[in-house]
C-alpha cells in the first residue's frame, strides 16, 4: 500500500522498516518477512532520486536482503511477491525489472484466481508496470488494458498508466 500511494512519507517506510526488523528478531528464517524488509529499504531510496549515494545505498542493500530471502526460499510465493513489487517499482536505470517480471510471472501463474479478482488486478498491475521498465511496452500495453476495463481498484491506476505509455 505504500508503494502505491503518493502520500506516502519517508518516516513511514522507516517505521516499517523498524517493525520488520523487529519481527524478524523472533522469526529470523522467515523468507517473505526478510523479503519485506528488504523491499521496504530499497522503496526508501525512492525518495533520494537526487542524492545519486543514498539511492545507490538503499537500493543496492535492500535489494541483497531481497535477493537472499528468495535464494533462501525460491517458491515462497510471498517472498517472490515482495521482491517482484519491489523490483517493478525501481527505476529503470537500476536494471532491476527482470526480477519483477520473474517473480510476478511466477505469482500470477501459481495462484491463478485463487484469492479473488482485485488481488489478481493487483499482481497484474505490477506485472505491467515491471514489463514496462524491461521495455516490453505491448506486454505492459495488453496487460493495463485487461486491468482499466476491470471493476477493481487498479482499473483507474491502469488507465492512468497507458496514458504515460
Amino acid at each position: 500500500m505504500l508503494t502505491s500511494s503518493a502520500d506516502t512519507q519517508v518516516a513511514q517506510v522507516e517505521l516499517l522498516e523498524e517493525k520488520i526488523t523487529q519481527l524478524l528478531k523472533s522469526q529470523d528464517n522467515d523468507s517473505e518477512l526478510s523479503a519485506a524488509l528488504g523491499s521496504a529499504i530499497s522503496f526508501r531510496s525512492s525518495f533520494y532520486t537526487d542524492q545519486l549515494a543514498k539511492l545507490s545505498l538503499f537500493s543496492r542493500r535492500g535489494n541483497r536482503i531481497m535477493d537472499r530471502a528468495v535464494k533462501q526460499a525460491p517458491f515462497d510465493l510471498g517472498a517472490r511477491l515482495q521482491r517482484g513489487i519491489s523490483c517493478a517499482n525501481m527505476p529503470a536505470f537500476l536494471r532491476r525489472a527482470r526480477y519483477a517480471v520473474e517473480d510476478l510471472e511466477l505469482v500470477q501463474q501459481q495462484i491463478g484466481g485463487k484469492y479473488g479478482e482485485e488481488f489478481q488486478a493487483f499482481v497484474e498491475f505490477y506485472l505491467a508496470q515491471a514489463y514496462s521498465r524491461n521495455k516490453q511496452a505491448e506486454k505492459a500495453r495488453s496487460l493495463w488494458a485487461k486491468l482499466a476495463g476491470s471493476e477493481t481498484n487498479w482499473a483507474q491506476k491502469s488507465r492512468q498508466a497507458l496514458e504515460k505509455l
